[in-house]
């Protein structure tokens, strides 16, 4: 979830809202300006599915020490059973999917020092680097995909 203090308490976007969010920031965004337009439907729906498969968040490891909510981005520990579970879910439906969260867990969990999540980012960096090899996709920059 993601948590803002304000002068009352604390205002909260649980996952599945957030998810929301995403997506209505992604169909604001200029059509024209989407690296690969035929793919453009997978995108908006990997902008929504991001961080599906979230475990109950009823779990004190939501809290903080003083009980208060847990912002993600204060998370210490990676939860790779979650991420399997958003890259099982997305292979089934699109590659360029799991291209979207693939950048996600790369952007979220690259500064890991975790000998495990060191692992699982080389292996989708390497699932990555196929998919965009059979789809004939050249990276313009690390961010960037075209169709030759």
């Amino acid at each position: 979830m993601i948590v803002s203090p304000i002068d009352k308490g604390w205002k909260i976007y649980f996952h599945k809202a957030h998810a929301l969010l995403a997506m209505n920031i992604g169909l604001a965004l200029d059509r024209s300006l989407w690296p690969l337009p035929k793919y453009w439907a997978a995108g908006i729906e990997s902008i929504g599915e991001h961080d599906n498969n979230q475990p109950k968040w009823n779990a004190r490891d939501n809290l903080t020490e003083s009980g208060a909510p847990l912002d993600y981005r204060e998370r210490q520990k990676v939860n790779l059973d979650q991420a399997n579970s958003v890259l099982e879910s997305v292979k089934y439906k699109s590659s360029f999917m799991v291209l979207m969260v693939s950048a996600h867990f790369q952007k979220l969990y690259g500064d890991s020092k975790e000998l495990k999540v060191q692992k699982f980012l080389e292996q989708l960096n390497t699932s990555c680097n196929k998919i965009i090899q059979n789809h004939g996709f050249q990276k313009k920059s690390s961010t960037v995909l075209s169709i030759s």
